[in-house]
């Protein structure tokens, strides 16, 4: 097999029970991925077939809202007739059943070094913590009732309030500085990035998936009352599941897009004062983060201008 879909097949990882895993590459953002395929011939046939076919699907995407650290990025999931191909984040390194079978004796602390990322991505709750970071309030509880979540995807904290944006649930949590659930703000789409505003207001990204509908920054009060609508993106193609990061500097927004690899200036009103594709001029990219927040804090309203290029 050279390629799945526009995946690129670079090798095999593994085989299991229930297929292969492959490792390749995405042409379009030129990185390395693992495909673990999923034949519908490993489940037995019976009507329960389709229906585990399905579970697996739901996993995938439940996996693939996750945003954590320590726990794999699904990417895409790709359905062939017979076949399931889930895309996910390629990591480098021995796995930690090939360290158990290299039968090598870990000490105490190389064995915490594994346990403490297993149990912080398993433990996905807020917290409090003193100067010697002890736990002085904590919340969360697994469950979808009032005040309890699945798993933090994003978190912002204003004056008065903390906001948890939970994994699962489509809404923002409220709770105030004492960690106390106060009530809960139901997205309006699905939210890419979660900030709060000086005065209190909350912000969001939100990058819809249903097709006509263009990505917003959304500006509400605590109780989720709608202040202000910001549209961006020249019109509504964009890729379902794309995510967008933004910084709001004075009156201008400035996003950078996860997948399309683009960082652009907009004024409140959604007008596009700069955009910058990284990848297209090596030179001309911002070196780092601290870079990008001088750039919007000064109020510089556009980018390094395009490097000269040389005769050939």
């Amino acid at each position: 097999m050279k390629s799945i879909g526009k995946y690129q097949i670079l090798g095999i990882l593994g085989r299991g029970g229930m297929g292969i895993v492959y490792k390749a590459r995405d042409p379009d953002i030129e990185r390395e991925v693992a495909i673990k395929t999923v034949h519908s011939d490993s489940f037995a046939d019976g009507h329960d077939k389709e229906e585990l076919l399905e579970g697996v699907i739901k996993e995938a995407k439940a996996a693939g809202r996750l945003n954590h650290p320590n726990i794999i990025t699904i990417y895409d999931v790709i359905r062939n007739e017979d076949m399931t191909y889930i895309v996910m984040q390629y990591v480098e390194g021995q796995s930690l059943e090939a360290l158990i079978a290299s039968g090598k004796s870990l000490s105490p602390k190389e064995i915490l070094n594994i346990l403490k990322p297993v149990s912080d991505a398993l433990d996905f709750s807020i917290k409090v913590f003193d100067s010697k970071g002890r736990v002085l309030l904590r919340a969360g509880r697994p469950g979808t009732g009032p005040g309890e979540f699945q798993a933090v995807r994003e978190l912002a904290v204003s004056r008065d309030h903390v906001f948890v944006l939970d994994q699962q649930q489509p809404k923002v949590l409220v709770f105030d500085k004492q960690l106390r659930f106060l009530h809960a703000i139901p997205q309006p789409e699905p939210i890419s990035c979660l900030r709060t505003l000086p005065d209190g207001t909350l912000a969001a990204a939100l990058v819809p998936t249903g097709k006509g509908k263009r990505p917003s920054i959304w500006l509400a009060d605590n109780r989720g009352r709608t202040l202000q609508e910001i549209e961006f993106g020249a019109d509504a193609a964009h890729p379902a599941g794309d995510r967008a990061s933004f910084v709001l500097s004075g009156r201008d927004v400035v996003l950078a897009y996860s997948f399309k690899n683009k960082v652009e200036r907009l004024d409140r009103s959604g007008r596009v004062i700069w955009s910058k594709k990284l990848l297209n001029f090596p030179d001309a990219r911002f070196k780092s983060a601290v870079r990008i927040t001088c750039t919007t804090t000064a109020g510089h309203s556009r980018m390094p201008a395009r490097p000269p290029v040389k005769p050939t």
